[in-house]
């Protein structure tokens, strides 16, 4: 697929999901992606942290099927990604006694 196959509303929503993504994550740490490029996807992909989804996307040989497939996958990064930051921020009062501050006296 080239960008005049690659519909411009799928590239439109393809960019909104990967924004709501960025900023709903804070991940701003990953490269602003080249949009001109033909294979964005690949840039797109840079956002997701899950390995076997990343795999799935470099097996894909559609441009857009890689984008379909990045759309359906933001949505659930988000959530993925809330979770774990909840998970590493309750963790440390997990109720071990290492995390209690002792007392001098």
């Amino acid at each position: 697929d080239d960008l005049a196959t690659v519909g411009d509303e799928l590239r439109r929503r393809a960019l909104e999901a990967y924004t709501t993504a960025r900023v709903s994550t804070g991940q701003k740490d990953v490269a602003e992606p080249d949009w001109s490029d033909p294979q964005v996807s690949f840039q797109l992909a840079q956002l997701c942290n899950d390995l076997d989804f990343r795999q799935q996307l470099l097996t894909l040989r559609s441009e857009t099927e890689r984008l379909k497939q990045l759309l359906l996958y933001f949505p659930q990064h988000v959530v993925r990604f809330q979770h774990a930051e909840l998970l590493r921020q309750v963790s440390p009062r997990n109720g071990h006694s290492k995390h209690i501050p002792i007392q001098q006296g």
